[in-house]
């Protein structure tokens, strides 16, 4: 048998358990430990912390694992913010562009 060669240029998510990443792991993991710090904190009732703390797990897990196709939602958010951070050039009709 041929060795194959692979491209070294590639890269390759290293999956941890679930089919998650560390930083989806981590990202993940957030989320829940500052959901169950509020949970401790508050001194309201059961459905009061719950309402507070599920938001916190849930942004955990957007940021985390949640994906659009095959790119994660953070990415998707990190290419919005880029575009949205990037210079704005107005060039009217007869002027020209530096």
């Amino acid at each position: 048998m041929e060795p194959v060669r692979v491209h070294q240029h590639l890269e390759l998510d290293d999956v941890l358990a679930f089919g998650m990443s560390a930083i989806d792991l981590v990202l993940l993991g957030a989320g829940v430990l500052l959901a169950a710090w509020l949970y401790v904190r508050l001194g309201a009732s059961v459905t009061v912390r719950l309402t507070v703390c599920l938001p916190a797990i849930g942004v955990g897990a957007l940021l985390g694992p949640a994906r659009i196709g095959a790119q994660s939602v953070r990415e998707h958010l990190i290419g919005a913010a880029a575009y949205l951070g990037r210079p704005r050039i107005r060039v009217y009709r007869g002027e020209a562009c530096d």
